[in-house]
Parts: C-alpha cells; structure tokens; sequence
C-alpha cells in the first residue's frame, strides 16, 4: 500500500506552514526540494538541516524524498545549466 506525501515547496517555502497544511489532511510523508528560499538541498547550511530535522521530529513527519535541482532550468540558459 502506498502513502501520501506532499512536496513542502509547492506549499511554501516555510516548512511550518507545509507541515500545518500536510497535517491538516493527515499526510505523513514529505519532500524536500526547497526551504526557505534556499533553492535546493545542496545549499542548505548543518543549522537548516537540524532545524529540518527537528520540525520533522516534533511534528511525527517521514521524508519521503530530498528531491534536487539537478538540471531543473531554462533550456539555453548556459548560466542556470552552469549552476
């Protein structure tokens, strides 16, 4: 049997209000793609990262996913793609 999960950046770039909003619907499970205007996982500081952590714990939460950026652009932009 599968599980819901919810990508936190399609809600907000806040997690608190991603995870207010996934428990309101009973989603157990999230992905985490971008918090806090961060653009992407791999630019999380150790201090996002616990403090990730610490929301998930408190709150009873899974990750299901650290989802990047990888490739993720507009097409023939050579800045972006070098990114």
């Amino acid at each position: 049997m599968f599980e819901l999960g919810l990508f936190t950046d399609e809600v907000s770039q806040e997690l608190d209000v991603a995870v207010k909003l996934a428990k309101e619907f009973g989603v157990k499970n999230l992905e985490i793609r971008s918090v806090w205007g961060r653009g992407g996982p791999h630019l999380l500081t150790d201090e996002d990262v616990d403090k990730i952590k610490n929301i998930i714990d408190r709150e009873g939460f899974k990750i299901a996913c650290i989802a990047s950026s990888f490739f993720k652009c507009d097409l023939g932009d050579k800045k972006q793609y070098d990114e």
